[in-house]
Formats: C-alpha cells, structure tokens, sequence
C-alpha cells in the first residue's frame, strides 16, 4: 500500500508539471500614478506582467484594461504597440522595463517579428460566427455545394481544436520568473490613460473595479486560467460640497449649502434623497428631491446651450423642488439648499 501511495503522489507531481509546463502569463500588479482619483479624471499607470511559467513567453503583452462597469472590449491591445508611433511602421519604439526574479532591472526594446503560436480551440460559439461569415461571402462566389460543405468541415476541424496561428507585432521575450513592467507614461505621447468614467451620483468616495484581460487568445500563455485580474480603486465623490471656485468640473458655489453633481444615480445630501435620471427613450433628464421630480427635455436643454438664453451659462430656469433650489448647467446641476 505504501508503494501504491508514493505511486500516485509521484504521478500527481508529474501530471502537474505537465500541466503546468511553458509559458504562463500572469497580472501581479495594476496601480494608478495617484492618491487621489477623481471620476472623469486621466491618470497614467503601470502594470506587471510575470511569466510564473517555466518556458520563456515570446509576447506582445496582449490586454484588455476597462473598468467593471464598462462593456468587456471584443479584442484586447498589444501593450507593446503602444510604445510607438500607431500610424507609422518602423517608427522609434521605447523599451519596456523587465525585472528578473532576483530584482535586478533591464529595458528591453520590443523587435518587430512575425510570430506563429498554438491557439487554443475556439468557443462553438466563435466556430459558427466563422461558418457564418464563410456561408455570407460564399453566396456571391461561384462555388457548388461540395465546395461549400467542404470549407465549413475545414473550419469546423481547423479552428474547433489547437490550431497554428500567425501574427505580427513588437514582441519581447519574457524568460520564466522574469516581470515586465508596462508603464502608461511611456506610451506614444502619452496617450495611454486611465479614464476613470463618471460612476454612480455619490457624495461619498466610492469603489471602483479596474478589470485586466491579459492575453485572452493564448498568444503566449499555456495556462488562461489566471489570465483575469481585478483590483479595487477608491475614487472621490462626484458631488462637489462648496464653498468652492469655479473649476473644469464645477461651476461656483458659495457655501457650504451648496453642491454640484455631475453624475446619474442617487445620494442623500443634507438628509435629503437626490437622484439624477437620464432617460434616453424619452430624451430627458430629471432631477428629484425626496421623490418630487424635476424634468428638462434634452432638446430644450440643447437649444438653450446653443443660444444662451440664461445667465450664468444655466441651461434652464432656477427652479426650486422641496427646499433645493436646481440650477442645470453644461457640467452637470447645482443645489442650494434653503433649509
């Protein structure tokens, strides 16, 4: 029985490393250049990437970057793209900085190859979207029904299982246990950032998600299972308290009685229930106070926008709903309370 045991364990071992064996890439780190993230705000960032596998990964470090709240994207970018001019081949590239196991640094500049991987078996559901496109294209070409159940059978086969795969890029050579830092600020002008949406209407700072897709279509990874990242960020309130100037983000209030928001959703400000609706159906958005709803048409918001038929760049007329005077800017809606 003891033989038996120390059987299985070695099996296990075995099995593993197989498993395991070549390239893996894996996220250990997204972190924002600020303390201090504002909703609407642009931020540069860095991102690490460590092949935690045992064979080196030859990769265009491929990723998707959007927050939790956003549609996933349908295809992820090269990182190293980034690092050049987008619009035109062979321009200068930056380097990426690469860290080895023992903390050491080194930059590295991605070279421009053409790289053949193993992908893995596509969905079904990504199997039939290439039938489909096929059996579109093959109405207007001049082929029989043999020739055409033929090419479906081929698609089936070819990209129903692990299939060659061919593409171009700047790709850089990650060797097992090494890190490569990507970092926003040294993307093509800068151009890379963080754009933090609006969120939901919070007088608090709030959570929120900022997601990583790395390497989705296996490029370079042998092991998509620990491909999804996630971290938290906190970022400050969308409603402005004043006293405060008029900045980008807020017209100017006079006390601290008054507020700006400048998002949809609800809060309690002052005890007093908030909410911003934007309803795209009916082309209008509405401001309640305690239940008690205001409502502006967009159309009338948009003409008044187009020939400043109110002072102090209002879009409307003052109007004051439950003890809260509301004021509809470009920005977003001033409240004063009178109470």
């Amino acid at each position: 029985m003891k033989k038996i045991g120390v059987i299985c364990f070695m099996m296990m071992v075995l099995l593993g490393a197989l498993v395991w064996a070549g390239a893996d890439l894996e996220v250990q780190n997204l972190a924002v250049r600020s303390d201090y993230i504002e909703a609407k705000g642009s931020y540069h960032f860095f991102l690490d990437i460590k092949n935690v596998g045992n064979e080196n990964a030859v990769t265009r470090l491929p990723a998707s970057i959007y927050f939790a709240s956003q549609v996933v994207p349908m295809h992820p970018g090269s990182l190293t793209r980034t690092l050049t001019n987008p619009r035109q081949e062979g321009a200068p590239i930056n380097s990426i900085k690469v860290i080895s196991p023992t903390g050491s640094e080194s930059m590295v500049t991605p070279e421009f190859i053409t790289h053949t991987y193993i992908a893995p078996a596509e969905t079904p559901e990504e199997v039939q979207e290439r039938k489909d496109n096929f059996l579109m294209r093959a109405s207007r070409m001049d082929l029989t029904q043999e020739e055409v159940d033929a090419k479906v059978e081929e698609i089936q086969t070819t990209y129903g299982g692990p299939h060659d795969v061919t593409i171009e890029g700047y790709f850089i050579t990650l060797p097992p246990g090494y890190t490569a830092r990507y970092e926003s600020e040294k993307s093509y002008q800068e151009m890379n950032l963080l754009n933090f949406p609006v969120g939901e209407l919070n007088i608090n700072p709030y959570p929120m998600t900022l997601v990583v897709d790395l390497d989705p279509k296996g490029e370079a990874d042998t092991n998509l299972g620990n491909n999804h990242y996630t971290k938290e960020v906190t970022v400050q309130a969308n409603v402005i308290q004043g006293p405060k100037p008029e900045s980008e983000k807020n017209v100017a209030l006079d006390s601290d009685k008054e507020y700006f928001a400048y998002a949809a959703g609800c809060t309690n400000i002052q005890n007093k229930n908030i909410c911003v609706t934007l309803d795209e159906a009916n082309t209008e958005v509405s401001v309640s106070v305690d239940g008690q709803k205001e409502v502006y048409s967009y159309y009338g918001l948009f003409m008044a926008w187009i020939y400043k038929w109110f002072g102090d760049g209002k879009l409307a007329p003052t109007e004051t709903n439950n003890g809260v005077e509301i004021s509809v800017y470009e920005k977003g809606f001033k409240l004063k309370f009178l109470e």
